[in-house]
């Protein structure tokens, strides 16, 4: 019996098979490992039901095989809803087949912990609850409902904004190359709230360069801080495509850091790939500034999107930033190892740098190292922190040496 065993007992599991004997074998063994209470959908339209009438289940297990609405036809409109609760597949195909719906549905924002394989059995049902358990603080507020505009404004207006910072390691010499910098919103009744209750919204109602303004100039304040201190790191900032339609945007990129001190080449703008390709022709104008005025450009989520070599090298790009969704499983999966090891290759024909988020095991450490990656971000270093800690952390990760590879 694991130390999680106790927090079962307050869960709600949903499980969605239309193999009744499947589903019903399913419900007993998961009562047997302590679950308090299990929902059953015959189907992905009942599934869909239950979730759109309030059911909110602490994890949903998804049979990929079934009729009619197959899985991979209820993910899809899983990711459409914004589903952010836990996931695990439930399958009697092949690993290549579990492994390429696992990258899609990292690549569409679902939040996967694990697969059952069939024939079913206690302990695969427990290994997926316990990797709940266990990264259940990794999705502070995942569970928040979208922001109505009026919230968003007062929000700004009080100060809801706060900053975290997810370190950059590189991967040969483990120096902390710096960091991505990340919103956290902090909601009225003092809890955080998820950015993907906020970003979303403000995107639709004009507020999201108030919000790309109001990070920016925070953060460069921190890094006059450390720049004070001896210490100069790159930082990260995410940017959206509606800011880079702001042909002032350069302009005020570059006084404000000038105005706190702090030098353009040390900040990397990270668009993703998806909204730069959308509307690249419109953006170029002020990437290019962007560049004159010595900013680094990355792309993000590169791997999710659709961008080509004729797209790509038309970007002043420093550094290309590869998805999760590619990384996470590689190591277990040879195709998943080829598409990663060609991300890589790509990156470096473009002569830039190659940074990898989402590595969370020695594993994935190791496996990047072999395969040339320069930077990795990820848990495995350390999970995204407030930013007023971070040059404490850079302080004591290089006093300590970690290493690795060390067990």
């Amino acid at each position: 019996m694991t130390d999680s065993v106790p927090a079962r007992a307050t869960h709600t599991v949903l499980v969605v098979d239309n193999d009744e004997f499947s589903a019903e074998l399913a419900e007993v063994l998961l009562h047997d490992i302590g679950v308090g209470q299990v929902v059953l959908a015959s189907d992905g339209y009942a599934a869909l039901e239950l979730l759109d009438s309030g059911l909110a289940p602490d994890v949903l297990f998804l049979d990929l095989d079934m009729e009619g609405m197959d899985g991979v036809e209820v993910l899809r409109f899983l990711a459409s809803r914004r589903y952010e609760g836990a996931l695990a597949l439930m399958t009697g195909s092949g690993h290549q087949l579990v492994a390429s719906v696992q990258r899609m549905a990292l690549a569409s924002h679902l939040r996967i912990v694990g697969t059952v394989q069939k024939p079913l059995h206690r302990d695969k049902f427990a290994a997926v609850l316990d990797e709940v358990v266990r990264g259940g603080q990794r999705r502070s507020g995942h569970e928040s409902a979208p922001l109505q505009p009026d919230e968003i404004r007062a929000g700004l207006e009080r100060g809801a904004i706060e900053l975290y910072v997810q370190p950059k390691v590189t991967v040969r010499t483990r120096e902390v190359r710096g960091g991505e910098v990340l919103l956290r919103w902090r909601g009225e009744d003092g809890s955080l709230v998820s950015p993907l209750a906020v970003i979303p919204v403000a995107e639709e109602c004009g507020l999201i360069a108030t919000i790309t303004k109001t990070v920016y100039a925070m953060t460069v304040q921190e890094m006059s801080s450390w720049r004070a201190l001896g210490w100069n790191p790159l930082i990260s900032v995410n940017v959206s495509a509606v800011d880079l339609l702001d042909l002032e945007f350069p302009r005020w990129l570059a006084e404000t850091a000038d105005t706190a001190g702090v030098e353009s080449r040390s900040i990397v703008l990270e668009v993703t790939e998806s909204q730069i390709v959308e509307h690249l022709s419109s953006t170029l104008d002020v990437v290019s500034r962007l560049y004159l005025n010595g900013f680094r450009f990355s792309i993000d989520d590169f791997g999710t999107g659709y961008s080509n070599f004729e797209q790509l090298k038309q970007l002043p790009l420093s550094e290309l930033k590869i998805d999760r969704s590619l990384v996470v499983g590689a190591t277990q999966d040879s195709a998943g190892r080829a598409i990663l090891a060609s991300s890589i290759q790509l990156g470096h024909a473009l002569n830039v740098r190659v940074v990898a988020e989402g590595v969370e095991t020695l594993e994935d450490w190791a496996l990047l190292d072999a395969l040339g990656c320069d930077v990795i971000q990820g848990y495995f270093v350390a999970r995204p922190m407030p930013i007023s800690t971070f040059f404490s952390w850079r302080t004591e990760w290089v006093h300590s040496h970690r290493d690795p590879t060390a067990s």
